[in-house]
């Protein structure tokens, strides 16, 4: 998953570097957005299986107890003896099996969700500089159409209605030096300003700049009539208003997890934070500590 997320992100930066045209080739966009989503499953699912290892550690301690209480209420039968402590050891040895199991995999989780976090926030990085650049297009910028980054679409319902000067980002003929996208009413998010050249801005709908249906959990650019707009990836949304150049920086503070489009690393570095922690260390209690147990005694 994680390699699948590296690739679609190396793909995209050749993309944007190999040719005169900046517009992103769809396949490429898709996939990054895609990865992005996909990278917020990997806590859960390391955790998950963590849980079920700590399960069968709870099992095996349990029985080793039960068969130990036992042998303590026979007060040393020999017969007991002899066929339960076969039983006590195996189950010990199980114990020591699972938990050197777990204490390796919790190493494995800890380097497999620091890698999905990191590698989310290369691509949500990616997606958020490119959200700038397309805003600042040329009067308008947009999503290339097709897979060979020609900004030049043949008009359709089902079609993303651009002109390849409509969808391209000139490099300039001069010593490159930082700019900014700026926030107007004629390069507004999107280019909703000829949306009723281009088509409707409404959801579902073939406005110029939209990628897909606009339902939420789709990968789409949404404009508004103002100097704003929401770039949305699977689950989540990276948003830019008129006083950002910028996406704020990402973060793993508590407070910051609450912003739109951070909420799925917050998760990642709490899953982390988790796996961390040193687990309890088990010990097997003493005959003497289990004769003093209530339970015992009833």
């Amino acid at each position: 998953m994680i390699k699948i997320a590296l690739v679609a992100l190396a793909a995209a930066l050749q993309a944007a570097e190999g040719t005169p045209s900046y517009a992103l080739k769809k396949d490429v966009w898709t996939k990054a957005c895609k990865a992005t989503a996909d990278l917020a499953k990997v806590p859960s699912q390391a955790l998950s299986n963590q849980n079920i290892k700590a399960n069968n550690l709870h099992e095996n301690i349990r029985n080793g107890l039960r068969i130990r209480i036992y042998m303590a209420i026979q007060q040393g039968d020999k017969n007991a003896t002899a066929k339960f402590a076969p039983l006590a050891a195996y189950t010990d040895d199980q114990t020591k099996q699972i938990l050197g199991a777990i204490e390796q995999s919790n190493k494995d989780a800890i380097t497999q969700v620091q890698a999905a976090s990191f590698t989310h926030g290369l691509l949500a990085e990616f997606l958020t500089l490119f959200a700038g650049a397309n805003e600042g297009a040329s009067s308008h910028g947009c999503l290339s159409s097709d897979n060979a980054g020609a900004g030049d679409v043949v008009a359709g319902a089902a079609d993303l209605k651009i002109k390849e000067a409509l969808c391209k980002v000139e490099p300039e003929p001069v010593e490159p030096v930082s700019q900014n996208f700026e926030h107007t009413t004629d390069r507004s998010f999107g280019g909703l300003e000829t949306a009723t050249a281009h088509g409707s801005t409404a959801a579902g709908a073939t406005d110029k700049c939209r990628l897909t249906t606009g339902t939420t959990t789709d990968n789409f650019i949404e404009g508004t009539g103002t100097l704003s707009g929401t770039l949305h990836h699977g689950g989540g949304a990276l948003t830019v208003t008129s006083t950002q150049t910028m996406q704020g920086a990402l973060t793993f503070a508590e407070d910051s997890a609450t912003r739109t489009g951070q909420k799925q690393l917050f998760k990642g570095w709490q899953a982390i934070q988790a796996a961390r922690t040193p687990a309890p260390q088990y010990r097997q209690p003493s005959l003497d500590t289990m004769k003093a147990n209530a339970a015992f005694r009833s």
